[in-house]
């Protein structure tokens, strides 16, 4: 009998500390809803639930939260968690940073690629000694309420959109011209490594729009690579609004233009000193195309990725400046079969007007940018 009326005490006992640790008010997990997106490249899983912050102010919310889930709250980007995570959180600090004025209802949203969320779990209630993250260590002490909104989505958008635009005012007036530079077969053949060559005036109204649209989108580009490594001098230059970053980027634009008629002098130049004729319009403009067609393809992959997975778009600029490191230099190479078959010098010659031309420029441009 006394036995029995101990193991009855420690009962209580166990039962009474537990719900002094953890006392569940609302459990949310029956409540979630479930959503597979699948994508061009890769799917990617969601978990919804409406979160009531209007009841209970005192209590907290547990969440636990499976490795790679990013977490939005009223889609608001919140934290990312890269372990599985056990967060507590207070209900009050939640209503101060995301609840809208007059409605206490918040949406919360669990974004994971690896189909893990169903391990995710949400409670409210009052949880004691539980070995757990804060919200602040995983947030990193950011202050949700004051964090402004970037304008530089709007500005590459709108930037894209203008030199969409003039491409298509391009084609209108120059059809000819711009089949040229974006057909990928001249770039094998070579055909027009000809004497005189398609172009026989380069200060003309054709060649100066489109390196007019050249620049702009490698600016662009430029632009969004320092933006992806945050580069300060451009968060001084946002900080300035939309204005500002427009005006950098023509200022930028017009800039390029005058390094490559800069560049066209200098070919210009070296043909003269190797007396290879006139094969510095050929020369610029097989390196022109090579450099459109592959900006083309680099903007549009790294545009894809910035609206759809900005949590890859660091890895993918970064994979963008190799591939055309490397396409740039195999374009060189290409370049100097091509002189070989077509000039009448002997290879060491041409190899030494190549590295003076493009390969010793390059690589040591090269080096500043990649490193």
């Amino acid at each position: 009998m006394e036995r029995k009326l101990n193991i009855i005490v420690l009962f209580i006992f166990f039962m009474s500390t537990s719900a002094l640790s953890a006392q569940v008010l609302e459990n949310y997990d029956s409540k979630i809803r479930k959503n597979h997106q699948r994508g061009w490249l890769r799917s990617s899983y969601t978990s919804q639930v409406t979160l009531d912050l209007g009841n209970f102010p005192k209590s907290s919310l547990m969440l636990a939260i499976p490795s790679g889930t990013t977490i939005f709250m009223n889609e608001k980007l919140w934290f990312y968690s890269g372990t599985d995570t056990l967060l507590n959180v207070e209900v009050q600090q939640l209503k101060n940073l995301f609840a809208v004025s007059g409605n206490h209802d918040v949406e919360f949203t669990a974004l994971n690629e690896n189909n893990r969320l169903s391990e995710l779990s949400v409670k409210k209630g009052f949880f004691e000694n539980q070995s757990q993250e804060s919200a602040t260590t995983l947030t990193g002490g950011m202050d949700y309420g004051k964090r402004n909104t970037s304008v530089f989505s709007d500005f590459y958008l709108t930037g894209l959109v203008i030199i969409l635009l003039l491409a298509a005012i391009f084609k209108v007036i120059f059809p000819i011209v711009l089949e040229y530079f974006v057909t990928p077969r001249k770039l094998i053949t070579g055909e027009d490594f000809n004497e005189a060559g398609i172009f026989q005036k380069f200060f003309s109204i054709d060649v100066i729009f489109y390196l007019l649209m050249m620049s702009m989108l490698l600016m662009l580009n430029t632009m969004m690579a320092a933006h992806v490594y945050a580069v300060p001098l451009l968060s001084e230059i946002s900080a300035g609004g939309l204005n500002s970053l427009f005006f950098y980027w023509i200022l930028g634009s017009v800039v390029l233009v005058f390094l490559f008629v800069g560049k066209f002098i200098f070919l210009k130049i070296l043909v003269s000193v190797f007396d290879l004729g006139k094969y510095e319009f050929s020369h610029f403009f097989y390196l022109l195309r090579l450099l459109s067609i592959s900006l083309f393809l680099i903007t549009l992959v790294v545009t894809y990725f910035y609206l759809n997975d900005q949590t890859t778009i660091n890895e993918v600029v970064t994979s963008a400046l190799w591939a055309f490191f490397w396409v740039y230099l195999v374009g060189i190479t290409y370049l100097f079969i091509i002189l070989v078959n077509r000039v009448p010098f002997k290879n060491y010659h041409l190899f030494a007007y190549i590295c003076t031309a493009e390969l010793i420029p390059f690589l040591i441009i090269s080096k500043i940018i990649i490193g």
